[in-house]
């Protein structure tokens, strides 16, 4: 009973980041652009920052500075799913959009 469903070729090609190139140059300036920009690239910086802080911070820091920073740290590994969230649905948006 199980079956395997195949999806049909886009006409991108398989390319996952030529398809989002192709949708965020089709509609350049609107707001649900900018918005899924902001949200994949603010949710990978997201991410970054917080290994680089889970890395650094017990090596050089102590005290109240390293309480503060572990906060950050805490808040940078929680930022990024809502932000990749936004992401992709301002590209599911843009994908929706009729073409001009």
């Amino acid at each position: 009973m199980t079956r395997i469903h195949v999806l049909p070729k886009d006409e991108l090609g398989e390319g996952l980041y030529l398809r989002i190139y192709q949708l965020t140059k089709r509609n350049r300036g609107a707001w649900a652009t900018r918005a899924a920009a902001c949200g994949l690239i603010g949710g990978m910086l997201a991410i970054l920052l917080a290994a680089l802080l889970w890395a650094v911070v017990p090596l050089l820091t102590q005290g109240h500075l390293r309480s503060l920073l572990r906060t950050l740290e805490t808040i940078f590994f929680a930022l990024p799913l809502p932000l990749l969230a936004l992401g992709a649905y301002c590209l599911d948006l843009l994908e929706k959009r009729p073409s001009t």
